[in-house]
C-alpha cells in the first residue's frame, strides 16, 4: 500500500492498509478488540475470535460481545451471558439475567440489564460504587466501569488499572471509550474529551463521529468515515476505505467493519492472523 500524510497524520491509502483476505470478506454485525485480541459475530451470531481470545472464546451464538485481557463474555439472542477464559474469581459466572449489554475487564465483568441498571460479577462489585442509574451504555477497561446515563452524563468508578482514578470531565456526551490507561468521550457536536491523557491522545476540533481508544492512542472517525489516529503508539491512519464500527487494543491494533467485512491494521494484526 501507499503511505501519505495529511495534516502531519499518516495515513494509509487504497488499496488496503493490513490486508483483506477470504474470510474478512465475511459479513459481521459486530466486533470488539482487547490487548492483543480481536473478536466478532456475524449476523447468525457466529463468532470468529484472533489472537489469545481465540482460546477463551464461546461458542454459542452471540449478538454482542465483549473481549478481555484473559476472559471473554457474550450475550445470545435471548440476552443471557455466557463467558469463557480464566476464572480465578467469578469473572466468568454471570448472573442468569437477560442484558442488552456487556463489558469485561481485568477480572471482573459488568452488564447492562433492559431497565438500563448495572450487574457485575468478578473481584470486584464496582457496580455499588456507581450513581444509581439508569444508564445508556457502559465501557470498562482495567478496573474502571463508566456509564453513560439518560442526561448524557458519565459516572465512573475504580480505577484504569495503574494508571489512576481519572474521570471524564462534567458535559453532555453521546459515546464513550477506554483504553488501560485513558478515557475519551464525544460530545453532541463529534468534540472529543479525554481522561488520563496528554493532548497528544485527544482528536483535535470537532465533527468526529465516533471514538476507539487503544493502549497510547486514539482514533477517530470523521465525516467522511475515514479513520484518523493519534498519540505516540497510534497506528495508520486509514483514509479512503469507509469504516462504520471501530475498536482500538493493545499498542497500535486497531479494527474496523466495512462493507466488504472487517479490517485489522496496526501492531500484532498480522502476526496474530486477523483479517
Amino acid at each position: 500500500y501507499e503511505m501519505s500524510s495529511v495534516t502531519g497524520v499518516q495515513t494509509c491509502a487504497l488499496p488496503i492498509c493490513g490486508g483483506y483476505d477470504d474470510e474478512a470478506s465475511t459479513s459481521w454485525s459486530g466486533l470488539s478488540v482487547k490487548g492483543e485480541s480481536a473478536c466478532a459475530f456475524d449476523p447468525a451470531g457466529d463468532l470468529t475470535c484472533w489472537g489469545p481470545a481465540a482460546e477463551y472464546s464461546t461458542s454459542l451464538a452471540v449478538r454482542d460481545i465483549a473481549v478481555g485481557n484473559n476472559h471473554s463474555c457474550g450475550l445470545d439472542v435471548d440476552g443471557r451471558v455466557h463467558c469463557a477464559g480464566h476464572d480465578s474469581y467469578g469473572e466468568t459466572e454471570p448472573p442468569n439475567l437477560a442484558l442488552r449489554q456487556v463489558v469485561v475487564g481485568d477480572y471482573q465483568s459488568c452488564g447492562l440489564d433492559l431497565q438500563g441498571e448495572v450487574h457485575c460479577w468478578g473481584w470486584e462489585r464496582i457496580a455499588t460504587e456507581l450513581p444509581e442509574g439508569p444508564y445508556e451504555r457502559l465501557s470498562m477497561a482495567g478496573y474502571q466501569l463508566c456509564g453513560l446515563d439518560l442526561d448524557g452524563q458519565i459516572h465512573c468508578a475504580g480505577s484504569l488499572s495503574t494508571c489512576g482514578e481519572g474521570a471524564p470531565p462534567e458535559g453532555q456526551y453521546v459515546a464513550m471509550d477506554q483504553s488501560s490507561c485513558h478515557g475519551c468521550a464525544l460530545d453532541e457536536q463529534g468534540s472529543v474529551t479525554c481522561w488520563n491523557a496528554g493532548p497528544e491522545l485527544v482528536p483535535p476540533g470537532d465533527g468526529w463521529l465516533e471514538i476507539a481508544t487503544g493502549d497510547g492512542f486514539t482514533c477517530a472517525l470523521d465525516d467522511a468515515a475515514d479513520v484518523h489516529c493519534f498519540g505516540p503508539a497510534a497506528p495508520e491512519s486509514l483514509i479512503g476505505m469507509p469504516m462504520h464500527e471501530l475498536d482500538a487494543g493493545g499498542q497500535g491494533l486497531i479494527c474496523g467493519l466495512d462493507e466488504m467485512g472487517m479490517l485489522c491494521w496496526g501492531q500484532g494484526a498480522a502476526d496474530a492472523g486477523m483479517p
